[in-house]
């Protein structure tokens, strides 16, 4: 895995923007691998919600009553 030089441009928008984008640092193969298997996980986890009719913390928001 190679290594990437971190700017004091990159660490100022990091600290202004709270994210960093590093173009090019993963190779398209390996992002093409990750969002396949993000994509199948979503859908698993939709599709198990709404088969049991159940909620899931990341999908559902929690209202609670004051």
């Amino acid at each position: 895995m190679r290594t990437l030089s971190v700017s004091n441009t990159m660490r100022s928008r990091f600290r202004r923007d709270g994210y960093l984008t590093i173009p090019d640092a993963v190779d398209q193969g390996t992002l093409a691998g990750l969002r396949t298997a993000a994509d199948l996980a979503f859908e698993r986890v939709v599709g198990d919600t709404l088969a049991d009719r159940t909620t899931h913390p990341r999908l559902t928001p929690e209202f609670r009553s004051s």
